[in-house]
Parts: C-alpha cells; structure tokens; sequence
C-alpha cells in the first residue's frame, strides 16, 4: 500500500499511510489507489483571509481523498486529528504537525462511524477505539494496527470508552454495556456486565476518579457506576432526555438536557448544583474551557455562561462550536460558515473569517490552535500571528517517530478521565498555549 501511494507522486508526509485492515479491503483499496485520480482541493479558508484576522496558516495537509469520497466528520483527541470519510476511511493526524500516521477502513460506504477515543491506561499510551454501525474496532493508535475487532449482541448507540481491558459503551435497548476486548479467536467480546439506563444511550459514556463510569440516557437519568462492578454511586433523574455528551471537570458534570436546561451536577453526588435555562431544548453536548461553558442552543446560538455560577455571560447568534481560544479572544463558528473572533469577556465580535461552504471546524479547548477541514480532503491549522513558524527540523523529528510510542507521557489511573470529549488527564499536548493552565 506504501508503494501504491508514493507511486502516485504524494508527498513525503503521506508516506506514512497504513494498510487497511478491514477484512479483504487490502486488496480492494490497491485497486481503487491504482486506477481512480486523488482529488486535491481548494483550502478552506484563504491566507489574506487569515491575515486580516490576525492568524497565520501553521500548517495545511491534502488528504489523498479518491474522487466521490468526502469528509464526514473530523474530532480532536489528546493531540491527534481523527478524520472520517463517507467512504468509511478514517484518517488519523498528528495536530501539532500536520502529518498522517495512517489511514484505516473500518465501514462500507455510509455507514457511521462514531465519534473515537483513547483507553485509559498507565502510561498515557492507550489504543484508540472506534464503533461504526458494522463493528467496533481497537487499534493501536500510533501504527493504526488492528488490535480487535468485534461485533456486539446488542445495537450499539454511543461511542465507546474504555480502560485497560475493558470497553464501555451505550445500546439502543436502554442499557449500558461493559465488555473485555482481549478475548483471542473470538468476535464476540466477554460481556462484564450490563446496567439499566432509563433509555437508549447516544451520549458518550465517561471515564474519571480513575474507576467510575458516568452516563446519561435519552429517558434523562444521569448516573454514576463503578466500572468494574455496575455498583451505582448515585442515580439522578432530570426533566426531559439526553442525547448530547455530558462534560466532565474537577468542579463537576455539565449535562445538556431536552428539557431546555443545561444542569451542573456535582460529580460525588448527583445533585444538583446549577441549572441555567434555555428557550430550546438542548440536544449536543457543551464545551468547557477554562471558567467558561460554550453551549449551542438551536435557533440561538452559542451562549457563554459562568461555570461557577451558572449565569449567562453573553451569547453569540447563529454560533455552533468553539474553535479555538486565543490572545483573550474566542473563536467562534457560526452555520453560515463563518468563524468569529469575539472578545472572551464581552462576547462582541471585532473579526470574521469566511470558509469555503463545505468546510468543518473541530472544536478545541486545549489550544490556541484552530483546525478547519474541508469536505475535499483540506486540512488547515491556523495560529495567531505572533506563533513562530513551524521549524523543518520539528517536522522531520516528528516525522521519524511518527508510529512510535512517546516515552515522554505519564498519566495516572487514578487521576485520568476520559471525558466527552475525549480528552483525559496527564497527557502532554504539543500545541498546548504556555498560558493554557486548565486541562
């Protein structure tokens, strides 16, 4: 597959791709690879367009994209880009370079692919796991090598998490599963146990306290169980469903809710500590960065709202995701396709960038960095202006250790959480801001 690829003239940082895995798809993507031209598309957004903004390209990638395929979805996780096609490729890339470690087919043709996350384990180092509709799939996430692969009993709702051995995931029976994945010569994984959950489970699952395994249900109970033995710590029930993901802090759980309300709960005991209303009900999930809850509401638009007190701060009409923090500003993306540059305290727009129509924003919380990729393959990073450009000597590093284990990274069991949005504790994230102190 190598030698498919670099026959076709790609560039070097290409040259990092996989080979599929997904059964007899080997042979088949060869075949495609040889006789159907890659599409290079325009990038997302321009440089006069980023410089007028304040913003410098760190970056840009062309993903060897075979025409009539086209990008789904794109997530960042601990530093990495995941990035599906409707082809059922996912590509995985490294965020703070720009570079492919490799690409995988895990679905046929339109099928989903849920959103991926890395398992918990004591060296920070853990594979990234991967549902679709077909299957789910554990593969080790700097080599993208296949380590399981199994189908499930039930019909799986909500992306998968997991620690060590063992993968937690939601079902459309109203149950949560946990399942032992390293079972040799088998598709069908150990099942733990299984618990009640008032409802199908859409929401991600979340990991934290080292042992304990949060979820919600579209039936709105939110709930807190010892992962190793269903053991419930406490059990809340709120006004309407859940289907966006819960997010997890040290201060506690934000919770979108249908019932028009964003609750926080406290983390140890379920109750509840605030509840700011909307005039929608609320079907994704928030994100939380530093002191600061971003919340979508449909019809509305991003709402700011105080993580302490729970009190509206300011709101940003036809807003969708954060896309970045940076310099005291917030960068907002907007369904016209637009992203904001908004004063952080203030909300009040003093810039704009216009993307291509067919672009996605990934949101991020972690960095100063904001990544915008288009249905065609594009992939862009863009940095303030004053981030010293990415050195050749830094990419040719990277490079070479691109499909080996960092040895630099600790994480605790004890302290790591697996949170909505995939993030856990105790990694290193090389685009992180010096100024960033919160996780």
């Amino acid at each position: 597959m190598n030698n498919a690829f670099a026959s076709l003239g790609l560039p070097s940082n290409r040259d990092s791709l996989m080979p599929y895995t997904r059964r007899y798809a080997v042979l088949s993507a060869l075949i495609v690879l040889s006789f159907h031209p890659f599409v290079v598309g325009a990038p997302p957004v321009s440089d006069d367009a980023l410089q007028s903004a304040g913003l410098i390209k760190y970056w840009d990638l062309q993903l060897p994209m075979i025409d009539g395929d086209a990008v789904h979805e794109a997530y960042l996780v601990d530093g990495t880009l995941y990035i599906s096609t409707k082809d059922g490729l996912v590509f995985s890339v490294t965020a703070a370079e720009g570079l492919i470690r490799w690409v995988q087919k895990l679905a046929d043709r339109n099928y989903r692919i849920l959103k991926p996350n890395h398992m918990l384990n004591r060296d920070g180092t853990g594979p990234v796991i991967i549902s679709t509709s077909q299957e789910t799939n554990i593969l080790d996430r700097y080599t993208g090598k296949a380590l399981a692969s199994f189908e499930t009993s039930f019909v799986p709702s909500s992306s998968a998490v997991g620690i060590n051995d063992a993968v937690f995931m939601g079902g459309t029976d109203g149950k949560v599963y946990s399942m032992q994945w390293l079972c040799t010569g088998s598709r069908k994984p150990l099942l733990l146990w299984e618990v009640l959950s008032g409802g199908p489970v859409t929401s991600t699952p979340v990991l934290h306290d080292g042992d304990k395994l949060l979820f919600a249900s579209q039936g709105g109970v939110v709930a807190s169980c010892f992962s190793y033995n269903k053991a419930f710590n406490w059990r809340t029930s709120l006004g309407g469903g859940v289907s966006g993901d819960p997010v997890v802090d040290a201060d506690g759980v934000y919770v979108p809710c249908e019932d028009r309300s964003l609750y926080k709960l406290d983390l140890k005991t379920g109750s509840v500590i605030w509840r700011h209303r909307t005039t929608k009900p609320l079907d994704v999930g928030p994100v939380v960065a530093r002191d600061t809850i971003y919340q979508a509401c449909p019809g509305v638009g991003m709402l700011a709202i105080d993580a302490g007190t729970g009190k509206e701060l300011w709101r940003l009409q036809s807003g969708q995701t954060l896309a970045a923090q940076m310099d005291g500003n917030d960068l907002i993306y907007r369904t016209d396709n637009t992203i904001d540059i908004v004063d952080r305290r203030t909300g009040k727009p003093h810039g704009s960038i216009k993307l291509d129509e067919s672009s996605l924003v990934v949101a991020n919380k972690r960095t100063d960095a904001a990544f915008v990729v288009s249905k065609d393959g594009s992939v862009l990073c863009a940095r303030p202006k004053h981030t010293p450009h990415l050195r050749p000597s830094v990419v040719s590093t990277a490079r070479r250790n691109l499909n080996q284990k960092p040895t630099r990274r600790k994480a605790s069991l004890s302290t790591g959480a697996s949170t909505g949005d995939g993030n856990s504790t105790g990694i290193v994230d090389p685009l992180r801001s010096p100024r960033d102190s919160n996780p």
